[in-house]
């Protein structure tokens, strides 16, 4: 089954999961199991994300990226997507970090600009909370 890039891992599981339901409740001859599997488009079309750094290095590299950047401590969450050679970062924050003189777009550019030479990173994105 191929899926949109973003869907999460448990969607994509639940996808899975009613798929192969409908297949075993639908077939004329009883079956004993059928496996289904989750791509995702960019598996497909994209290039190859081998050789992409794992979650440890990725987080490492943004701890340094990130250094000069006080809200980043607040980070709550990083979702990394691999895609199309690249990765797509999404930061979690809580609301409260957003100040009187920081502005949500602001405080997103400036996360941006600090990754911005990072050759795997193709964007980061930050979600409020």
């Amino acid at each position: 089954i191929i899926v949109n890039d973003h869907v999460s891992v448990s969607e994509g599981h639940q996808i899975r999961e009613a798929v192969r339901t409908r297949l075993m409740a639908n077939q004329a001859a009883p079956l004993a199991d059928v496996m289904v599997h989750i791509d995702t488009e960019e598996d497909v079309d994209g290039p190859s994300c081998e050789g992409l750094p794992l979650r440890d290095e990725v987080e490492r590299r943004l701890q340094n990226y990130f250094a000069a950047i006080p809200e980043a401590r607040q980070i709550e969450h990083i979702t990394l997507h691999y895609l199309n050679g690249h990765l797509d970062v999404e930061l979690l924050l809580p609301i409260s970090v957003l100040t009187h003189t920081i502005e949500s777009q602001t405080l997103a550019e400036r996360f941006a600009a600090a990754a911005a030479a990072d050759k795997d990173i193709r964007s980061v994105e930050v979600i409020f909370r």
